[in-house]
């Protein structure tokens, strides 16, 4: 039963973060458009507005639960399908910081799917949502706001292939009404990503840009779909080769997908991209630090042209730390924080974050009597306090290399050095593998990492390899006097 009778909510952008948005606000809105600038595709193809699509995704357990919440036979539904394989930690196979991580089943079965595909079945489920309408090639070319310029109360939009609007229409709140549809609504949700417009649309009607931050790490891409070999078999559904950085900056996954195919994706940091012809991509492969990704793929079949991304940095919009911010706005998914994708984190922090929308609207119902007036105070916080987590974990990590360039985390020498030790030990120490696994997928706090018995585990480690060498070096002295 919508929570605010009589009114209307806008999403801008149909991806993962919009459409999730979409479906939560049909439960508070009497009804809900969602705004695609895109043709969307009627299968499982990529969209033009979303290239990192065509690259490998996963997503991460807790995001996996907020999609179950929302659409709860999704998963039910696709892997009774069988198109797409479900798997088990034991099905990964992870060579990560020089050792290869244990392979136990922990009872959290994950779903291995492309990000179109995923999309497009998230779409199949939406459709059947009475009170949400998606309208695609839209483009949204400005907010609308009331007469004391402090409430948002609709958008400005253009639909392609009813006149071609400018760039300058596009990046503009001050367009001519003529030109432009006004599209009334009660609450905004800016759904659109990472080049999201809301900063400049903020401007525009007075009303400060958020702080940014951004770690520049310059990730590269190459990716394509591979038919495996039939005359192979391997005891792995996801295969991950991770550098021991800042010494190596080459990358590699081999990902089941839907329809028994792989996705292969190559990625280099700090500039190490991987080429785009088929000799440089293998021979890319051959460089990992270890040789299974090329021993994969080698006689494998390509059923694709090689597809290239480039993602420079990590960025971070500060909105929970404005003073002013206008009522009927709310942003979510990238177009609040983006993360080095290579952790794969990103999906599953904007499925929490929109999630946290639910919650929100919740407590405005209760605490505001269906007021909207301060939702986005409410709002940011929750969100600001999901990222915080992610962003550590993924800037800290970048910070390995030196040509890492940005705001640096407090203690990251220190938290590096520990975080290393515990990728370490996730080899041989099951309870160890298991903590962190719980962390990586976003459903356990990483405090956990910071026990009693792991602190212990981890100075012990520690100092057993500090005394091994200082043996060693002895040993090496005593022969060379001998």
């Amino acid at each position: 039963m919508p929570q605010f009778g009589g009114k209307h909510a806008v999403v801008i952008g149909g991806s993962i973060a919009g459409l999730l948005a979409g479906r939560i606000l049909a439960e508070h809105f009497d009804y809900v458009t969602i705004l695609e600038r895109d043709q969307l595709p009627d299968d499982g193809g990529a969209r033009k507005g979303a290239p990192q699509g065509l690259h490998s995704h996963i997503m991460l357990k807790a995001g996996e639960l907020v999609i179950a919440k929302w659409f709860p036979d999704f998963y039910e539904e696709l892997n009774a399908s069988g198109e797409v394989p479900v798997i088990d930690s034991a099905d990964i196979n992870w060579f990560h910081y020089g050792v290869w991580r244990l392979r136990v089943r922990t009872g959290m079965p994950k779903t291995l799917m492309t990000r179109p595909y995923f999309e497009w079945k998230i779409r199949e489920k939406l459709v059947n949502q009475p009170n949400v309408t998606i309208r695609q090639q839209c483009e949204v070319a400005g907010l609308i706001v009331d007469e004391s310029g402090n409430r948002v109360t609709g958008v400005k939009i253009g639909q392609k292939g009813k006149g071609k609007m400018t760039a300058a229409e596009r990046h503009s709140s001050d367009v001519d009404p003529d030109a432009m549809e006004h599209l009334s609504a009660d609450l905004v949700v800016d759904a659109s990503g990472r080049g999201s417009q809301t900063p400049n649309w903020l401007e525009a009607i007075g009303f400060p840009k958020p702080e940014e931050a951004a770690v520049k790490i310059d990730i590269g891409y190459s990716t394509r779909l591979y038919e495996p070999p039939k005359h192979k078999t391997f005891d792995w559904q996801f295969l991950l080769v991770y550098p021991k950085a800042p010494y190596g900056s080459k990358i590699g996954f081999v990902q089941a997908i839907e329809h028994n195919r792989w996705i292969v994706t190559l990625a280099g940091c700090v500039g190490d991209y991987p080429p785009n012809d088929e000799d440089g991509f293998l021979e890319y492969a051959k460089q990992l630090d270890r040789p299974d990704v090329y021993e994969a793929i080698k006689d494998a079949k390509p059923l694709t042209p090689i597809k290239i991304h480039r993602f420079p940095a990590s960025l971070r919009r500060r909105y929970e730390k404005l003073s002013r911010f206008p009522d009927g706005l709310l942003v979510v998914g990238d177009a609040v924080s983006s993360f080095n994708p290579v952790y794969g984190q990103g999906m599953s922090v904007t499925a929490m974050g929109v999630n946290a929308l639910d919650e929100c609207l919740q407590e405005q119902a209760m605490y505001n009597k269906g007021n909207l007036a301060g939702l986005h105070r409410r709002y940011f916080r929750k969100v600001a306090k999901i990222v915080d987590a992610a962003w550590l974990a993924a800037v800290t990590e970048d910070f390995r290399y030196p040509q890492a360039q940005g705001p640096k985390p407090f203690g990251t020498k220190l938290l590096n050095w520990y975080m290393g030790k515990l990728f370490e030990l996730a080899s041989v120490d099951q309870k160890i593998y298991f903590q962190v696994i719980l962390v990586q997928n976003l459903v356990a706090s990483p405090r956990t990492l910071f026990s009693p018995y792991i602190i212990r585990q981890v100075l012990k480690s520690n100092f057993t390899k500090t005394a091994e060498k200082e043996n060693k070096s002895i040993a090496v002295e005593m022969n060379k006097q001998a």
